[in-house]
């Protein structure tokens, strides 16, 4: 990856494929974060001990229906493959994982640039949903 793609809040996957928010940059080409996400138990959220990584090794994350999901986007009531997004700006993806808004529509294939683009379009943080 590219330090120019990342900011604060990205999810990315390490070197040894832990995913986890980058929460601080130590220098131009290593992020840091507190407390790496580890994954899910019955107990909630798995995390780790303090994790730094050089960008070089980071690797983007596939953007999955789990993770759209999770982002809390919902599938369309009338078409299977597609997913919405309720809020100001509409955004819905198709199976392809294509995001359409208005009359644009971008190729998204990692989590980072799903995270970036929602950031650019509504000055917010796309965060993981907490499920019912």
């Amino acid at each position: 990856m590219k330090a120019h793609e990342l900011r604060i809040g990205n999810w990315v996957a390490d070197r040894g494929g832990k995913q986890w928010i980058i929460d601080s940059w130590e220098r131009h080409d290593k992020v840091s974060a507190e407390a790496p996400y580890l994954g899910e138990s019955e107990f909630g959220e798995i995390t780790g001990h303090p994790l730094t990584e050089y960008v070089e090794y980071l690797q983007p994350i596939p953007l999955t229906e789990e993770w759209l999901i999770k982002f809390g986007f919902i599938k369309h009531p009338k078409f299977e493959e597609v997913f919405l997004i309720i809020n100001k700006i509409g955004l819905y993806v198709d199976s392809s994982i294509r995001l359409a808004c208005d009359e644009y529509e971008i190729q998204i294939e990692h989590v980072h640039q799903l995270q970036n683009l929602y950031f650019a379009l509504t000055s917010e943080e796309l965060t993981i949903k907490e499920t019912v």
